[in-house]
């Protein structure tokens, strides 16, 4: 059994929200599909409840050599992180987030610090 205190102290991402650390707001979505009576599927992004105005940053990791092009698009691999102020374990792959109203991002990983305090997204951008 680990008696140790965390290296972390608990409160400290909450008060680098105070400090502009976290100058942006994300919003959790997911994709709905909904079928209409001609068979035709209509895709829909839903936010998802309790994971809307998350103070986070985005910060870029990839370089113009981090991307896959085709004909019809182009897909940067791993093109950010997106810090998140707090631990969100519902949040997985299949999901989006939605920073400041702006930018949508694919996510293609969730991590968490072992402290279970932060949620760190691993995402990519599609370019149509």
């Amino acid at each position: 059994m680990n008696n140790r205190p965390p290296l972390v102290h608990p409160n400290l991402l909450r008060s680098l929200g105070g400090v502009g650390f976290f100058p942006s707001l994300c919003t959790i979505q997911e994709i709905v599909e909904t079928r209409d009576g001609a068979g035709g599927v209509s895709e829909t992004a839903v936010n998802l409840p309790g994971l809307e105005a998350i103070p986070c940053r985005v910060a870029t990791v990839g370089s113009r050599d981090n991307e896959v092009r085709r004909d019809a698009f182009t897909v940067e691999i791993a093109t950010h992180d997106v810090f998140l102020q707090g631990y969100y374990p519902e949040i997985v792959p299949k999901h989006r987030v939605y920073v400041d109203s702006e930018a949508v991002y694919d996510i293609l990983a969730v991590n968490h610090d072992s402290q279970k305090r932060s949620t760190v997204l691993r995402t990519q951008v599609l370019r149509t």
